[in-house]
């Protein structure tokens, strides 16, 4: 396990080399996304429901997940410059 210390004066450059490195993806990983994603095509929400109950153990319905404009804005807020940019960045790679 590799570790990153922050404070280190070469921790963006490390960090964003590990971010960018080749990584392989077992047969089972790419199996288990298959089978959600078709899963969710043709259940639906229904599906995202209960996967967040499996997953996130988290027992939600159609008004629990709702997410405010309020309350994605105070999320926003609460977060500083750094993680609003870990987070742009992570989103990106995931659209690559």
């Amino acid at each position: 396990m590799r570790r990153f210390n922050r404070a280190d004066p070469t921790f963006a450059a490390a960090f964003r080399a590990f971010l960018d490195e080749r990584r392989g993806v077992s047969s089972d990983v790419d199996a288990a996304v298959a089978e959600i994603v078709e899963r969710v095509r043709s259940e639906g929400f229904s599906a995202v429901l209960d996967y967040s109950r499996r997953f996130d153990r988290a027992d939600l319905d159609e008004t629990s997940i709702r997410v405010t404009p309020a309350e994605i804005a105070d999320g926003v807020a609460a977060c500083s410059t750094e993680l609003r940019e870990a987070i742009a960045f992570a989103a990106q790679r995931i659209r690559a």
